[in-house]
């Protein structure tokens, strides 16, 4: 199921995501003409050089998958990392509308792309769209303009929405008594035999507490308040307080450097900086490769990722020269390289069913990790199979690494069909 819209993810410096139909399509032009177009080779022989051309990164829902329950959970995460969104509204897709409407809503730098003036939304006049064809000389100029609009979003200052949830909550402030602690969360027991459930997220904006039963004792008297949101009531000790994150997630977004002190090191965990709002971030150990670094130390960092959900920000060190950040990894934190095959057992299966795009999560042999192969990078036999309900959990398919990305995310294709056997057979 899909969640409701939450903004946990500022833009990526650089990432232009791309919003448009999937595979082969039937459409009818301005002129009445029915169409026949390949999409999926309008994206890697058109677009794809294009954007590159300009120094930045496409990101399409090919490579998409980020732990989320369906593909429209991960297209949200990708869709507000873009820097810069590219919507074709050919064929007036309903998917691709929906993703142009978040990415409206958002207020992303948006360049639309159409080659029926009539799939343009009516009700948005003055919205600046660049026209194309299959004939080279409009694509030529489809592609001259969609450079130089890149260039000047690009360089161009940006002001996000951020999606803040309205305050329907009530608060009633009482002291409580603690009657029991586990790991996961505290009863409290309050006036008249009132009792509340006090959670991990309640105790601390800035975190999330890994065990409350190291924090609380039973008998401890808290000084906090019930809260009643959508009817339900929960014992919280951060009511009232303004919560970080969103601002967080504006002002640092990943591959953002700055400067700050280092707060704390904890061997074999690393080293914890002060970011903002009293909030710290981690450089792992793993990361820091040798470098001492002590308390009070200013050190030069770049944002990996923020996590507002598990309230946690990942960072690196920085080359101070290059102003760059460097995600530095061990040889084991990505044991898969592009070309490698292998056999990999089928563990989920999505079929495209009209959605942005069907795909399967295998697990790759050896690190047990898990890799995306999306339809579009399925054979015409696997991809029949997708659709058809006959590719099943636990079977294996034979596939190549393609991509992984500087998050670790792999991305495979399919080998069926193919007479070469993978290296690791062949041994």
């Amino acid at each position: 199921m899909f969640n409701r819209l939450t903004r946990d993810r500022g833009p990526v410096s650089g990432n232009v995501f791309v919003v448009m139909p999937f595979g082969k399509r039937e459409f009818r032009n301005d002129q009445g003409d029915v169409v026949h177009y390949d999409f999926d080779e309008h994206y890697h022989e058109v677009l794809v050089p294009v954007i590159e051309a300009a120094g930045l990164n496409p990101v399409r829902t090919d490579s998409l998958y980020d732990g989320g329950d369906t593909v429209l959970d991960n297209v949200w995460a990708r869709l507000q990392e873009g820097q810069i969104v590219i919507v074709d509204l050919t064929g007036s897709s309903r998917n691709v509308m929906i993703e142009f409407a978040w990415a409206y809503l958002l207020n992303k730098p948006i360049i639309p792309l159409t080659q029926c003036a009539g799939d343009v939304p009516s009700d948005l006049p003055g919205l600046r769209y660049i026209s194309y064809s299959q004939g080279w000389k409009d694509m030529e100029r489809m592609k001259g303009e969609l450079r130089n609009r890149l260039d000047i979003l690009r360089e161009e200052a940006h002001a996000e929405l951020r999606l803040v949830p309205m305050a329907t909550s009530t608060i009633r402030p009482v002291p409580a008594r603690v009657v029991n602690v586990s790991r996961e969360h505290v009863v409290v027991e309050a006036e008249k035999g009132q009792y509340g459930v006090l959670g991990p997220a309640d105790v601390d904006l800035t975190r999330i507490v890994s065990d409350m039963a190291q924090r609380f004792s039973p008998n401890e008297v808290l000084d906090g308040a019930f809260e009643t949101s959508d009817g339900h009531t929960r014992y919280t000790l951060v009511a009232g307080q303004s919560n970080p994150w969103p601002q967080l997630v504006s002002d640092f977004p990943s591959a953002h450097v700055f400067t700050g002190k280092v707060v704390n090191v904890v061997a074999g965990v690393g080293a914890f900086v002060h970011v903002a709002h009293g909030v710290n971030g981690l450089i792992p150990a793993a990361a820091l490769k040798g470098v001492r670094l002590t308390v009070g130390t200013t050190v030069t960092v770049g944002v990996v990722k923020v996590d507002p959900r598990q309230r946690r920000i990942h960072l690196a060190l920085v080359d101070a020269d290059e102003r760059r950040v460097t995600v530095l990894r061990s040889e084991a934190a990505v044991p898969h390289k592009r070309g490698e095959r292998c056999d990999a057992e089928v563990v989920k299966v999505v079929p495209e069913q009209g959605r942005s795009g069907g795909y399967a999560l295998v697990k790759l042999p050896d690190s047990g990790r898990t890799a995306m192969l999306h339809c579009t990078d399925m054979s015409p036999e696997v991809r029949a199979d997708l659709n058809r309900g006959q590719l099943e959990r636990g079977e294996l398919l034979t596939v190549e690494v393609i991509d992984v990305n500087e998050q670790g995310r792999i991305r495979v294709r399919d080998l069926e069909g193919e007479t070469e056997a993978p290296a690791e057979l062949a041994a």
